[in-house]
């Protein structure tokens, strides 16, 4: 007699594969619903383009509305709206870059203000520069507040973003 034909008795199966492999949604337990709820991740935009944008601002929900008229001036020059963007605040919740990509799937992810090791990204890179790891390109920058001001300095720096920002959508 061969593996491939061997038969075991019903009972046998049943303490075998005693608890699923996957299980629905219904079957939680109402905490256990409460704990997936827990890490979920809330954003501001659509998320059509899958591209995230991470900041950290400790007075806002998500940003100032300054800051969120800067992002939307920013997004239009590179020909993108907050429905092709997810909005992330790390001071709202403390997210990693695993629950990003698992609940959010970006292709590109820019962060602003927060540096890659906040999110507990395993790479290290200069702001501005463009880095791909793992399916999704990263770009590190100052954050919208620091760009949004009228000091010295911020004009290079913001010029330093706008390059970054045509590479990274091809512009």
């Amino acid at each position: 007699m061969s593996l491939n034909n061997l038969q075991l008795p019903a009972s046998l199966l049943a303490d075998l594969y005693s608890s699923t492999l996957v299980q629905s949604s219904e079957a939680y337990t109402p905490k256990e619903k409460m704990k997936i709820e827990e890490v979920k991740i809330s954003f501001l935009g659509g998320n059509e383009k899958r591209i995230t944008i991470v900041i950290a601002d400790a007075k806002q929900a998500y940003m100032s509305d300054a800051d969120l008229e800067w992002m939307q001036k920013m997004l239009f020059a590179c020909k993108l709206s907050l429905g092709d963007v997810a909005i992330i605040n790390l001071h709202t919740k403390k997210t990693d870059i695993n629950l990003i990509k698992q609940q959010l799937r970006p292709a590109k992810l820019i962060m602003l203000g927060p540096a890659p090791s906040e999110i507990e990204l395993p790479l290290n890179f200069p702001m501005f520069k463009l880095q791909q790891h793992d399916d999704c390109i990263y770009l590190h920058a100052p954050s919208p507040a620091e760009l949004n001001q009228e000091v010295e300095g911020i004009k290079e720096q913001k010029m330093k973003l706008w390059t970054s920002l045509k590479q990274l959508f091809e512009l």
